[in-house]
């Protein structure tokens, strides 16, 4: 496994990522995001030196994460993925998206808005009901 894909992989394995954010990046901006599924939304950038950057998308109404795009440095450029997250359901009084379902090994995820886009994704609840394309 290279070091981008060891990065990649540790930011996808984190499930305390949001406790974790001030300790990965160093610096944090906020910006105006785009419409994410009729939702306005702010657009968070994490950056570190020598690393690239991490964009949040949260939704202005509910500040729910709507998207989240990562980087990758390899020897053709950046590779950018990005996770739609979606399906939020109140849980004990916590809004979590729905967990895929554990027992099965491989699971299509599919976006509403695009056809052809389903991706597979192991079944662990790690990706929690979100679309992964690269870009």
């Amino acid at each position: 496994m290279s070091t981008a894909e060891n990065d990649a992989a540790r930011i996808d394995a984190d499930l305390y990522l949001p406790a974790h954010l001030k300790t990965l990046y160093q610096k944090f901006s906020v910006d105006a995001g785009e419409k994410i599924d009729g939702h306005d939304t702010y657009m968070v950038v994490g950056r570190t030196e020598g690393q690239p950057p991490l964009r949040l998308y949260l939704d202005k109404e509910s500040s729910l994460l709507l998207r989240l795009v990562r980087y990758a440095e390899t020897p053709l450029g950046r590779n950018p993925t990005q996770i739609d997250y979606a399906d939020y359901r109140d849980a004990n009084g916590v809004e979590s998206a729905v967990p895929l379902d554990p027992g099965a090994p491989w699971q299509p995820i599919r976006h509403p808005d695009r056809a052809g886009s389903t991706k597979r994704s192991r079944g662990r609840g790690q990706v929690r009901a979100a679309t992964i394309s690269r870009i």
